[in-house]
């Protein structure tokens, strides 16, 4: 599920995008009201704008742009009783309470999204995101029976499992589907994350992972891994909507 992050009501809004990751949520960011604007012209299935901002014109763009999207918004302590009383024309969803710490604010996000009862169209539960031609992220899967690892590439990953592509096609024989292995390890930018993995299903020399168990430090890795992917995308759409407006 989408999520619009419009003005940046934290110091690192990618505190914030990274918390998300694990809760299936992608956390978009926007540098300008320009650039803003333009995405949620352009992307109409975004379900939440997340914001902040006291700019009133802007919140009735917004609503001219989508009315059926939900606004969450971010009170500081700062903010005066007058203005919460102009937030009524455009209808918010959620008041959030400010804190510097967030992955509150994500808990507080993710308590909204149900008592709202906001349901996403994509089946998938985590955001799955391709290496780059020229990434490659090192697997290993460990099989105690033989005590032994095999060892291949990870084709595609999420927050709660992955795909991988063995480099030698005989050995994915040794796997076995609903097994569960213990450790499975991934190599990305040289920093190793470990986790306990259930094996969902195999196709040709490629099997699908599903993750039991990450340490949270390793799973902030990660979601950081999946953020970089997540706003090198984003990076590309920007590109492509600067380009069609000068046309």
């Amino acid at each position: 599920m989408k999520i619009f992050a419009y003005e940046h009501f934290l110091n690192n809004i990618t505190d914030l995008t990274i918390d998300l990751i694990p809760m299936g949520l992608e956390c978009i960011q926007s540098s300008s009201k320009e650039e803003f604007v333009n995405i949620l012209k352009k992307d109409q299935n975004i379900p939440i704008l997340l914001t902040g901002t006291e700019d009133t014109g802007l919140l009735k763009i917004v609503r001219e742009i989508n009315q059926s999207i939900y606004i969450f918004y971010i009170v500081k302590n700062t903010m005066k009783p007058e203005m919460m009383k102009t937030l009524t024309p455009f209808n918010i969803s959620a008041i959030i309470n400010f804190s510097e710490s967030s992955s509150h604010i994500a808990e507080e996000i993710v308590h909204n999204i149900v008592a709202n009862n906001i349901s996403k169209k994509d089946q998938r539960v985590h955001i799955r995101v391709r290496p780059k031609d020229k990434e490659i992220i090192q697997s290993a899967v460990c099989i105690k029976d033989t005590g032994r690892f095999i060892k291949g590439r990870v084709i595609d990953i999420s927050a709660g499992g992955c795909a991988i592509k063995f480099d030698n096609p005989s050995e994915v024989s040794l796997l076995t589907p609903r097994t569960v292995y213990d450790p499975l390890l991934l190599k990305i930018d040289e920093t190793g994350i470990k986790a306990v993995a259930t094996l969902i299903a195999i196709r040709n020399n490629a099997a699908g992972f599903h993750f039991d168990n990450i340490e949270h430090s390793d799973m902030r890795k990660l979601s950081a891994y999946i953020y970089r992917q997540i706003m090198g995308n984003y990076d590309v759409l920007e590109k492509t909507l600067t380009q069609e407006n000068a046309v």
